[in-house]
Parts: C-alpha cells; structure tokens; sequence
C-alpha cells in the first residue's frame, strides 16, 4: 500500500526520468509517453476502476479531453496538451526536424496565459518544451492530489453525517476535526495499486 507522499515522489522520479535528456526527441517522446500513462492512472483513479488496460487504448487527445470533461484537468491545459501531442507525432515519425523560433511561439502561444511570457523568452525549443512538459506534469499531477482530496473529504463528511443520522453519542472532537482526522487517514492509506478499496 503507497502513501500520498510516495505517490507524489514516484510521479516526480518518473517525470525526471523522462526529462533528463539534451535531445529533445527522447526527451519529447518519454516524458509524453509519461504524461499519457498518469493520463490514464488519474482517469482510472478517479472512475474507481481497475481496468486500467481498457484505458490504455484510448489516445492521448482522448484522454485529454476526458479529464478535462471529467473536471479532473482544467481547460486553460488543452491547447497545451494537442500542441505537445502534435510535436510528439511529428518527432516519432520525422526524427530530422529543426525547431526555431517560430516553433518556440507556437508551442507558447499553446500555453496558458500565466507562462506565455516565459516560455518566449526560452532560448531554444529544447528548453521552451521542457517548460511545456512541465507545466503539462504539474496540471496532471495536481490532478491526482485534488482527485484524492475530494474523495477522502466526500467519504469522510458522509461517515460523520451518517453517524449524526444514526443518533451516535457525540464526540469529544467537533465534527469538522473528526472529518479532518478522516480525510487525513484515507490518504496515508491510499492504495494507488487498487483504487476501488480506497475508502
């Protein structure tokens, strides 16, 4: 059974694994293939659903707007998301392509609003894309601990409701510590191997 907090370690050793690389083909076609499977985890996490296989066929722009669909990944990310997917294609199947900075713009411009200006100012489209798939990781994963949040605050208030409903003698603790102490347990309990067990 994983913790939250090796969850997030493991998203992080993972996402620096595949951004670890001056070339901006294996950098690119890693850290995607990265991003599609915490795609997929998260989706598969938040629908409870142990058939992660069945997920795994979908594509990476279904994924995208599934999550984005689902309220799991905010919309300001999907011009990111088709532009990184784009390039991905465009690199698995044309290795000798030159980036410049008409490149660097678009993949910008694709961004949203808060990093614009930050990514213009990147010197090469290595960097600019690194900053791409960063941003692009840091939505995912956000996702994940807001996903994990809500569900462990939805459990936890309905198990303090229910008790309240069932005339359970009252507690030493106020209702809001006794959700708190809740949600705070389902987390450092987190099965991330078998999502339907997490209650």
């Amino acid at each position: 059974m994983a913790d939250l907090g090796s969850t997030v370690d493991y998203l992080i050793n993972e996402f620096e694994k595949a951004m670890d690389s001056n070339d901006v083909l294996a950098m690119t076609i890693r850290a995607h293939g990265f991003l599609n499977t915490a795609l997929t985890k998260l989706i598969a996490e938040f629908l409870r659903s142990n058939d992660f296989e069945e997920l795994t066929r979908l594509s990476f722009k279904l994924k995208t707007d599934l999550a984005i669909s689902m309220h799991l990944v905010d919309e300001i990310y999907r011009p990111l998301c088709q532009k990184v997917n784009s390039i991905r294609n465009k690199l698995a199947h044309e290795h000798a392509i030159e980036f410049g900075q008409t490149d660097i713009k678009d993949l910008a411009n694709a961004a949203p609003v808060f990093v614009r200006e930050y990514m213009l100012r990147e010197p090469t489209f290595h960097l600019a894309m690194r900053t791409a798939l960063a941003i692009l990781y840091t939505a995912i994963t956000n996702a994940f601990m807001k996903s994990r949040y809500q569900f462990a605050l939805s459990v936890a208030f309905n198990e303090v409701a229910k008790s309240v409903l069932d005339g359970a003698p009252r507690k030493e603790m106020a209702p809001s510590e006794r959700i708190d102490m809740r949600v705070r347990q389902i987390l450092e309990n987190w099965d991330v191997s078998n999502p339907v067990t997490n209650k």
